[in-house]
């Protein structure tokens, strides 16, 4: 499996969620039924974290290979920034104490005007 590019669009304030596909060496969707996944963004790598998503595993039957990766607008309403920041992310899939990073790239984060 390797590591896809993503790039994220998040506005402040409201619940963001991004659906992902895990796939095979080969382009076909995997059953991730049991798996579980993590994942942090900083300011860069050697930051602390400034925020985590959450994930929730579609039906596996019917979205073979789907997770939902939300960032709720409670956890970025309490990110404290004057203007778009740009954060670095990634994405790990956890199965049987083995680590394997399937998503990365940068969350652009637009502050909330109206409040």
């Amino acid at each position: 499996m390797s590591d896809n590019i993503l790039d994220l669009e998040v506005h402040q304030g409201q619940d963001e969620r991004f659906v992902l596909t895990v796939k095979d060496d080969e382009g076909v969707p995997t059953d991730i039924t049991g798996r579980t996944f993590r994942s942090s963004a900083k300011t860069n790598y050697n930051s602390k974290v400034v925020f985590s998503f959450t994930f929730n595993i579609l039906d596996q039957i019917t979205k073979t290979g789907q997770v939902e990766m939300i960032l709720s607008s409670a956890v970025s309403t309490a990110i404290k920034i004057p203007y778009r920041t740009t954060y670095i992310y990634d994405v790990e899939m956890v199965v049987a104490g083995v680590v394997t990073r399937i998503f990365q790239g940068k969350v652009y984060l637009d502050p909330e005007v109206t409040t």
